[in-house]
């Protein structure tokens, strides 16, 4: 299990003995959403920062393997897709959604029609293309 918080780390528990595993400084200001990739061995963060990083959890480091920039106010929320294991979703303040190619790390959709903020977002389960 993970978990993120106002205090900038990420941690990583083991749910058998109630301790973290591993605590990461993913980011200058809170962390908002965390999400594991259920094909790699990977964490996406997000923050106030405007910033969603990507951590390999089999390193022994705090450095992302990834960071994707462009929202313009906080990152909400962001969820992998259970689909593609390179695909990453997020949701802002900035009133939008995005899409994001991990393998080729950069913005592949952008979705803009809320008309407030967007805070939070989840892939369908049944359908693979919503």
């Amino acid at each position: 299990m993970g978990s993120c918080s106002s205090d900038t780390l990420v941690r990583v528990w083991d749910l058998r003995t109630m301790n973290p595993v591993k605590k990461i400084n993913a980011h200058g200001n809170d962390v908002l959403s965390i999400d594991f990739n259920k094909y790699e061995n990977f964490i996406a963060t997000s923050s106030t920062d405007n910033l969603i990083k990507i951590f390999d959890l089999r390193s022994g480091t705090d450095m992302p393997m990834m960071i994707f920039s462009g929202h313009q106010l906080a990152v909400r929320k962001i969820k992998f897709s259970p689909y593609h294991a390179n695909i990453l979703a997020s949701s802002s303040y900035d009133m939008s959604i995005r899409i994001w190619d991990c393998n080729n790390q950069m913005q592949v959709n952008k979705f803009d029609q809320h008309t407030e903020f967007v805070t939070g977002l989840d892939f369908n389960l049944f359908v693979e293309n919503q």
